[in-house]
This record gives structure tokens, sequence and C-alpha cells, in this order.
């Protein structure tokens, strides 16, 4: 079955492959035209002008006046004072406006113009020679030369008035004076930074410059930093505070009665004889001791009894109640010399009633549990540095003096003070 959309296509392809083969065939058949004579022509209409450009601009008062001297006219520096628009090459490529110059030499007897042009696909020169004619100057001196008329025999023909040669007009020449003023200017030297110093708000700190110095915060200021440590109480789950106890045994439970012996009667027994110590001979108090049980009595030492308690440390061993006496002694006299079989016999002579205190186990709040945690804060910095020394300016101004309008020192900044007639 005949298929159209296939037929198409194929047919598209032949054609296009025939248009192809065509344009080829015409191109093999035609060369293309050689457009060096014109990229030539067009080379050297921008070399001409730019030498052009440079003679209108060095006029006599501009030329080098001693032989071997030259001036040097870049083309960068032509576009500067506009004596010619910028230069394209045949690429389409603004020419090198440093390398691309014209320089003018004093020989003794012209002037060698060379006029170098640097594009981006060619670099050439040409010179030319510019002599008196070419500068249409006054101080072209032209010397006529008059032939003296040959010696005759004849009658001397007279001679014709020579016609007078006119007087060139004297060249005027200018001698300027340039001036151009440098000024110069050292900066104020100020000290380093300080180091970084802490504040608060309240310390009321200048920020800004005077004369002498300058304050700023200082960089990264305020800074996150440890300031302190606080202390809060520890709770429980209930959120109640959990209390410190301290266990103590000076809770007193009350008091009870005993019957304690206040005077005592001693009597010694030797097998001399018997001597009696009455109750109220001289005693001498030693000190208040601990005792586990009551201690008994002596010829030479008698005990008090004081109170009872509880301690860890007492004369004996001790491990539950305790009981305190106060402890005398006194010295016993005898009328013999014999100690043997010696007795002794104690005897009370006063009992009294005294009350005895009994302490039991107490729980006393002596605080509460706590934890403590670092305290950050924002701390505020600000830094200063101060001035050394004072910056200052100097002021300095350069001559030149030319015998031609320099357009150079113009262009670097000078400025023309004076213009005199050389005489």
């Amino acid at each position: 079955m005949y298929n159209e959309k296939e037929f198409s296509v194929k047919d598209f392809i032949l054609k296009a492959i025939l248009v192809v083969l065509f344009v080829l065939l015409i191109m093999w058949l035609i060369p293309m035209p050689n457009l060096k004579p014109v990229y030539d022509r067009l080379f050297v209409e921008n070399i001409e002008t730019m030498k052009e450009a440079a003679k209108n601009y060095y006029t006599v008062e501009r030329l080098p006046e001693n032989v071997g001297d030259k001036v040097k006219l870049t083309l960068q520096e032509m576009l500067d004072m506009k004596l010619l628009l910028p230069i394209i090459d045949s690429e389409n490529k603004a020419c090198d406006t440093k390398a691309s110059y014209v320089e003018i030499i004093k020989t003794e007897t012209e002037y060698v113009v060379k006029t170098n042009l640097s594009c981006s696909n060619k670099t050439d020169y040409i010179i030319e020679h510019m002599g008196c004619y070419d500068l249409c100057s006054d101080n072209c001196k032209v010397e006529k030369v008059v032939e003296k008329p040959k010696q005759q025999n004849t009658k001397p023909t007279p001679k014709p008035t020579p016609k007078p040669i006119p007087t060139p007009k004297p060249e005027v020449k200018y001698l300027y004076t340039y001036e151009k003023k440098t000024t110069t200017t050292t900066k104020d030297v100020w000290s380093e930074w300080s180091t970084d110093i802490k504040y608060v708000d309240s310390d009321n700190i200048a920020f800004g410059c005077t004369a002498t110095k300058c304050t700023e915060v200082s960089p990264n200021s305020p800074r996150r930093e440890v300031v302190g440590t606080k202390t809060t109480t520890k709770k429980d789950a209930s959120g109640n505070p959990i209390p410190i106890l301290k266990e103590s045994y000076t809770n007193l439970i009350g008091t009870y009665e005993v019957q304690a012996c206040s005077s005592y009667d001693y009597v010694i027994y030797e097998n001399v004889g018997t001597y009696t110590y009455p109750s109220n001979s001289s005693w001498t108090y030693v000190g208040t001791f601990k005792y586990e049980d009551a201690p008994s009595d002596t010829a030479t030492t008698k005990y008090e009894y004081v109170g009872a308690g509880f301690a860890d440390d007492c004369t004996g061993s001790c491990s539950s109640d305790y009981l305190l006496f106060k402890k005398y002694t006194r010295t016993a006299s005898s009328s013999t010399t014999s100690t043997s079989h010696l007795s002794i016999k104690v005897t009370c002579s006063d009992i009294t009633t005294k009350k005895v205190p009994f302490y039991g186990m107490k729980l006393e709040l002596v605080g509460f549990e706590t934890i403590r945690t670092t305290v950050y804060g924002d701390v505020k910095y600000y830094r200063y540095k101060t001035l050394l020394s004072k910056g200052s300016t100097n002021t300095t101004t350069d001559y030149q003096t030319r015998t031609y309008y320099d357009q150079l020192l113009i262009n670097k900044g000078y400025t023309i003070i004076k213009k005199e007639v050389i005489k």
C-alpha cells in the first residue's frame, strides 16, 4: 500500500543533499575574492593619518632644536589630545596605542619622521624626510646666489639694478615656564588597639573619636561567658525541699532523783593505832571526770557526783550512760611512821537528794540539699587607641622651562605660569 508520509521524508532528504552539493560546486568554481589589497590599503591610510596628525602637532616651536635631538608622540597621546580618532584595523580591532608612535629626529639639514603602526594583523613603519620647505616657517632662509657677469672686451653693459632681497622677519621665540605643585600628606600615627576591657552600661563609656583618642566596642562584643554560680534547693518528686537532718543526743527527756552522799568520814586503822580524818578537812579540787560506774572514795581521794550523760570518750569503758564526778584529793598524815596493815573505813556523814537528767536522741534540721549550677551572661567589652603623632601636609613646587609649548608637560599636570620672548 502506498505510504505518503514515508515518501515525503525521503523526498525532503534527497532535496537537501542536492542543495548542499550545489553550494559546494559553486564555491569550487567561484573562488573567494582576494581582500589582501583592501586590507593593505586600509593599513596605509591609517599610518598616513597618524603621520599627518603628528606633523600638524609638531610646529616649529615643538620640533627638536639640536642635531641628534628627537621627540616622540605615541598614538595614545594623540588620542588624549584629540588629534585623531581611534585607529581600527581590518579585523575591526583597535591598534596598539603604546607601540604605535611618530618620532622626529633632527639632523644637520632636515628632520627624519618615523611613523610606526602596530595592529593585530600587521606592524610596519614608514620614513619621511622633512626639510625647510615642509615647515613653511620664517626661519628658513634661502640665500640667492647672484652670478657676476663675464668680462668682455666690448663696452660693458650697464648692470641692472638688483632688486632688494626682502629681509625675513625675525622669528619670535618664546621661553615657557611650567609649574607643578605636589602636595605630600603624612597620615596620623595611632597606637595599636588596647586589650579588651569589660564594662557595663552604668560605666557610661564615651564611644567615638576625639583628637587624641578613639574608643569603640570590641569585636564580637558582647560575648557569652561564665559570670558565676547559682545555688538552688534540691527538691523531691513532690516538689518539696529535701532536708538535711543531724542526730543529736542533747535532747533532755526528763530527770530522776537519786540519794547521794555529800560528806564522808574516814577512819584509818593501823597496827599501831587508829586515826580519824574529819569530813571538813582540807580537800583540793582536781577536776571533773566521766565514769561508767561510781568510783570509791579513799583516805586521800573523794568524789562528788555531778550528773549523767552519754559520750564516746570517758574514763574506763563507756558504751552507754556515764556518770560525772568531781574529784578531790588531800594529804593524809599520821603520828607514827608505821604504815603496815593499813585499813580505811569510810562512812557517810551527810546524805542529799539530787536530780539526775537523762537525755535521748534528737533529729535537728540543719539545712536542705542544694544544687550548684554555672551561670552564663553576656559580657560587654570595649577597646581604645591613642594618637602617637599628628600627620602633616607639605607642598613642593617643580618648575620646568621649554622653548616651545610642551603638551606632554600639560598632560602631566604642569601649568604655564610665564611666557617670555627670547631676545
